[in-house]
């Protein structure tokens, strides 16, 4: 009888233990990810609507454009929700005196905010200007 060797090829790469450690901790991570992340998150709009008001807010000039905290929001009067607390409200426009304010948004209720704005002077009348294209030289540019 023979008896078969057992050594390895010389070709032959044996997997070693030590060469998947360093992915252990991204496999560590990754693991917990996936069993905490049902458990440790709380649904998004059981937080949000808890907190949450509205600020309902009337400008004139109708195009006078709406800042909340420094952020511009758009022009116009409108409803925007907003966590509940203070916010600064500021209001601007073009030929007017900018008004900023302190407003107290209630949660699940709805703050109502009027402002008008005063002109920075007298009334200015829009810019009048013609202008014509003559000869050849008109369509040349630069």
């Amino acid at each position: 009888m023979v008896e078969a060797s057992r050594t390895p090829r010389s070709n032959q790469n044996p997997i070693k233990f030590s060469s998947w450690l360093k992915f252990l901790p991204f496999i560590l991570s990754f693991v917990f990810v996936l069993i905490a992340t049902p458990v440790c998150t709380v649904p998004a709009q059981a937080q949000s609507t808890a907190e949450i008001g509205k600020l309902k807010i009337h400008v004139h000039p109708k195009q006078a454009y709406v800042f909340v905290d420094g952020k511009a929001i758009r022009d116009g009067s409108q409803t925007i929700e907003l966590p509940a607390g203070e916010h600064k409200v500021g209001v601007y426009n073009y030929g007017y005196l900018s008004k900023v304010q302190e407003v107290n948004i209630a949660a699940h209720d709805t703050t109502r905010l009027d402002v008008a704005l005063e002109s920075s002077g007298p009334q200015v009348s829009g810019l009048l200007a013609t202008s014509s294209l003559r000869g050849r030289d008109a369509l040349r540019c630069c």
